[in-house]
């Protein structure tokens, strides 16, 4: 879901509004009409993101003083966010219309009064940090009302795009559908607008300077178009090494991993809605490695009979349950954190199967990784757990749940660890799951201890657990293997 917030003087039907809403149909867009007062539109955007986000993601789109509340919102909920031509210090800027008694609205011509309390709220609402991955900044320089200079300086390290001429409504908006969409979906707002518009010459010298690592994690989250203009700069080589490196599941499991996380997404959207949650598409099944294809519903009616057994009527409400009880928690890499659960679940479904299991532990298992975050990061408790899903699952999640009362991190993995391995090997299983998942990307803000340190954890990890599944140990292996090479390899 995608809220649109106006400027100073403007409404929900103004001209801005009225161009976005048919270009993010698909997406979900609603553009409320605010009152002037900065207190009372402030809670009116802060009521409706706290109850859309309890059932999917929500992104703003902010333009001028909008921009300058998407800041603030941005900020107190952790969202990702677009501002148009913002205005940075509203109460510096708007102290041109104290005194004015009456202002006219621009959209209905209704009257409205602004005065000193109103800057002194709106200077209340600056944000104090700004997460600058969550944020695409657009400048145009022939703004009119705003110097772009203020924008630029103040949100410096945020992904920014600025143009040429251009005015304060930002002329010609439309052409940036396709990078708003990107950067919503976890692609960089300035790589993908280079990508779409540079000389190839140009981009080929981007390409000899960009870090590998950073190159992978920027493929997995672009769109089709943007990674056919990437590869053909590359070498033959150079993109085969690339490919290879996204390819990060191994091609046996390929098929097998997408056919299983198609499963558990469709019966998410048959028991939420079409569109349950945000999820960006494509984009997260590819970071994986998985098929990025779309099954007709034919199709899935078809898989859903054979898979019948597979995914009981438990397993939808456990999804559901862990959708509603992380509602707009992301990921580090800026997905609906449902995406992460999603793959935690798949690699559990494949290994207990795959290492014959039964049925009963499969289900188990599976019920398990959905909900293994619901109580060490969610308001849910174990009670909560126990009362929906028994005291089997509920116990589970509870040894699969750090307790943060116990000493330090190192404490904390070692009582883990006991915790689990009292546990039936299916609650292993999990863990292994959990640790393969995650060692998917390096983060680009690790520094090196923490890198080696994370490692050495995996392989803790794998030296208690290895023993419950050939399958999910050999796989973990591979990834250790393949986050040494991104870390200690590339060192030596």
């Amino acid at each position: 879901m995608i809220i649109y917030i106006h400027g100073f003087g403007g409404s929900g039907e103004g001209s801005k509004a009225t161009l976005l809403r048919p270009l993010f149909r698909s997406d979900g867009i609603i553009a409320p009409s605010l009152p002037t007062n900065p207190a009372l539109a402030i809670a009116t955007l802060s009521e409706l993101i706290e109850t859309f986000r309890r059932i999917e993601t929500v992104m703003l789109i902010g333009s001028s003083l909008g921009g300058f509340y998407t800041l603030h919102l941005a900020a107190k909920y952790n969202l990702k966010a677009v501002l148009i031509n913002p205005a940075v210090r509203p109460y510096e800027t708007l102290s041109r219309a104290l005194g004015i008694s009456g202002g006219e609205n621009f959209y209905d011509n209704s009257r409205y009064e602004w005065n000193e309390s109103h800057l002194e709220t709106l200077k209340s609402l600056t944000p104090s940090t700004v997460n600058q991955d969550n944020i695409l900044v657009l400048l145009q320089k022939g703004d009119e009302v705003l110097d772009y200079s203020d924008a630029a300086n103040l949100l410096e390290g945020c992904s920014i795009i600025i143009e040429e001429g251009g005015d304060h409504s930002f002329h010609g908006i439309e052409r940036h559908v396709g990078t708003i969409k990107q950067f919503f979906a976890g692609a960089d707002g300035v790589l993908v607008q280079f990508l779409l518009s540079a000389e190839d010459r140009d981009i080929q010298t981007f390409l000899r300077t960009i870090d590998k690592d950073d190159l992978v994690r920027a493929y997995n989250v672009i769109d089709e178009t943007c990674r056919e203009r990437l590869l053909s700069n590359l070498s033959h080589r150079a993109a085969q090494s690339l490919l290879e490196e996204v390819e990060v599941c191994g091609e046996s499991d390929i098929k097998t991993i997408s056919q299983a996380l198609k499963n558990l997404r469709h019966y998410a959207r048959k028991t939420m809605g079409e569109n349950p949650f945000v999820y960006p598409p494509d984009a997260g099944e590819r970071r994986f490695g998985l098929s990025p294809e779309i099954l007709s519903e034919d199709e899935i009616d078809e898989m859903l009979e054979v898979h019948e057994r597979v995914l009981p009527e438990k397993i939808i409400e456990a999804i559901t349950f862990a959708a509603k009880a992380h509602g707009a928690q992301m990921t580090p890499m800026g997905f609906p954190y449902l995406h992460h659960l999603m793959s935690v679940a798949t690699h559990t479904m494949v290994g207990t199967r795959n290492d014959g299991f039964s049925i009963e532990d499969q289900e188990n298992a599976i019920i398990a990784a959905l909900l293994h975050d619901t109580i060490e990061d969610t308001a849910i408790e174990y009670h909560d757990v126990k009362e929906a899903f028994g005291e089997t699952i509920a116990d589970a999640v509870s040894a699969l749940t750090k307790n943060k009362l116990v000493g330090d991190k190192q404490a904390q993995m070692e009582d883990s660890l006991s915790r689990i391995k009292a546990k039936p090997r299916w609650v292993w299983c999990v863990k292994l799951s959990d640790r393969i998942t995650n060692l998917t990307g390096v983060p680009a803000h690790w520094d090196e201890a923490k890198k080696q340190k994370y490692l050495s954890e995996a392989r803790v990890l794998w030296s208690a657990l290895h023993e419950a599944s050939e399958d999910l140990s050999e796989r973990l292996l591979r990834k250790i293997e393949l986050y040494q090479d991104q870390t200690i390899g590339k060192e030596s």
